[in-house]
C-alpha cells in the first residue's frame, strides 16, 4: 500500500494502531477508486483472499485482487485477454503466481509489499491506457 492509502474508518476501529490488511485488500484498496467502490467494500472482498485464500499458498493475493480489478473494468465480462496479460507478466516477472513459491520461507510478509506495489502500477498503467483509447 502506498503511504497516501488511507485505512477505511470502519477497519481502523481495532485495538492496533493499523489493523493487518492481506495483500489482495491492499491492492483492492489502492485501486478502489478507479473500481468506483469504496475501500470499505474493496478491503471485504479481499479479506478471504490473502496469504493465497486464507494462508493456503495458493494464488497470491495480490495476483487475485488485480484480477478482480481487471474483470470489474472490463466491458465484455467475458473476456479473459487482459487478466491473462497480467498473470503472464506477473509470472514472468516472479517466476510463480503461487504465495507458497512467492513468500520468504521465514514467514515474513517483507517481499509482498513488492508484489503489491508491481500490481497496483501495472492496473493504473493499464487503466491509464484503457482511457487514452477513450479519448
Amino acid at each position: 500500500m502506498t503511504p497516501d492509502t488511507k485505512i477505511p474508518p470502519e477497519l481502523a476501529k481495532v485495538e492496533h494502531e493499523e489493523p493487518h490488511l492481506n495483500c489482495c485488500q491492499k491492492v483492492l484498496i489502492e485501486s478502489s477508486e478507479i473500481l468506483g467502490c469504496s475501500q470499505e467494500k474493496a478491503a471485504r472482498m479481499g479479506a478471504n483472499l490473502g496469504g493465497g485464500f486464507l494462508g493456503r499458498g495458493e494464488v497470491c493475493g495480490a495476483v487475485t485482487s488485480a484480477l478482480m480489478a481487471i474483470g470489474l473494468r472490463s466491458d465484455d465480462p467475458l473476456d479473459t485477454e487482459a487478466g491473462e496479460d497480467f498473470m503472464l507478466a506477473f509470472e514472468e516477472k516472479y517466476n510463480s503466481l503461487r504465495c507458497s513459491d512467492l513468500r520468504p520461507t521465514d514467514g515474513s510478509h517483507d517481499a509482498c509489499e513488492g508484489y503489491i506495489a508491481w500490481s497496483i502500477d501495472y492496473l493504473k498503467s493499464a487503466y491509464q491506457q484503457s482511457e487514452n483509447q477513450k479519448e
